[in-house]
C-alpha cells in the first residue's frame, strides 16, 4: 500500500514524521459532498527514512497491507464477535428474556476495550517506509 505525503520533520537519521491527508473509505471526493467528517483531516506517523528525505519533500511511503488489515480486522471484527458471542452465551444460560441483550452490549463493550487498548500499545510504531522522494 503506498500514499503520497509531506515530510514535516526529521526526528534522526532514520526516522523522520510525515503528514498524510486522510482518505474517504469510500475513495470519493469528500470535500464535496461532506459525506465522511474525517475526510481531508490531516495527520501525523512515522516513518523510516530509507530514500533519505528531507523537511518539506514530497515522498511515497509505503506500508505492509498485512499490518493494516491485521489492525483493521482487531478494530472491526473482534467487536462484532464478541457482541455475537455475548448473545449466544447468555441466551443459553439465562431464559430471562433480557439477558441476550445484556450479553451482547458486554461483549460489544469489550471489544471496543480491547482495541482501543491496542491502539494504546501500538501508539507511536512505525509503520510506514519512505521508499521514493518526488519533490524536494
Amino acid at each position: 500500500m503506498t500514499q503520497t505525503v509531506r515530510v514535516v520533520e526529521i526526528i534522526d537519521k532514520n526516522l523522520c514524521s510525515v503528514e498524510i491527508q486522510r482518505e474517504s473509505a469510500c475513495g470519493g471526493n469528500c470535500a464535496s459532498c461532506k459525506g465522511c467528517p474525517s475526510a481531508g483531516e490531516k495527520i501525523l506517523a512515522l516513518a523510516y527514512n530509507a530514500a533519505g528525505a528531507k523537511v518539506n519533500d514530497i515522498v511515497v511511503v509505503e506500508s505492509s497491507s498485512k499490518d493494516i488489515y491485521g489492525i483493521a480486522a482487531l478494530v472491526y471484527m473482534v467487536p462484532v464477535v464478541l457482541l455475537l458471542l455475548g448473545y449466544i452465551l447468555m441466551s443459553a444460560l439465562s431464559s430471562a428474556s433480557y439477558a441476550p441483550g445484556i450479553g451482547a452490549a458486554l461483549g460489544f463493550a469489550a471489544g471496543v476495550l480491547i482495541a482501543v487498548i491496542y491502539g494504546k500499545k501500538k501508539k507511536g510504531k512505525v509503520y510506514l517506509t519512505v521508499t521514493k522522494i518526488l519533490k524536494n
